[in-house]
């Protein structure tokens, strides 16, 4: 259920920092990568920002963090705190976006060895 409170108005702690700022950008996102399956692809970027688009509640979260600190901040920073969650997996380059709107382009990731960790954790 999307909060009664508008996420991308909460006062954080350090103003002025850029981490500060961008702290409702990591929010939305690490609610996103919840909500994915945990086999994630080398195009989650894309995934996470294709499930921002596709979900009303979502969208007008983005919408909210984009009106305050701008499109290209929401979008930038979301790549990078989407990377920092899956543990800096290695940037296999910048491509078109395929799945969603909201960004044109994105960085794909290096999934596998996150998926190496996960198999020797289960056996």
């Amino acid at each position: 259920m999307f909060p009664w409170w508008r996420p991308w108005d909460t006062p954080l702690p350090g103003k002025g920092c850029e981490m500060g700022k961008t702290d409702p950008v990591r929010r939305l996102v690490e609610r996103v990568l919840d909500g994915l399956p945990e086999l994630y692809t080398e195009d989650v970027i894309d995934e996470v920002f294709r499930a921002i688009e596709h979900d009303d509640e979502l969208r007008r979260w983005y919408d909210g963090c984009c009106e305050k600190l701008g499109k290209e901040t929401v979008n930038s920073w979301g790549g990078n705190w989407i990377k920092k969650a899956l543990g800096e997996p290695k940037n296999l380059g910048q491509v078109a976006s395929k799945r969603n709107t909201l960004t044109d382009s994105y960085s794909r990731l290096d999934v596998t060895e996150m998926l190496r960790s996960r198999k020797r954790r289960r056996r």
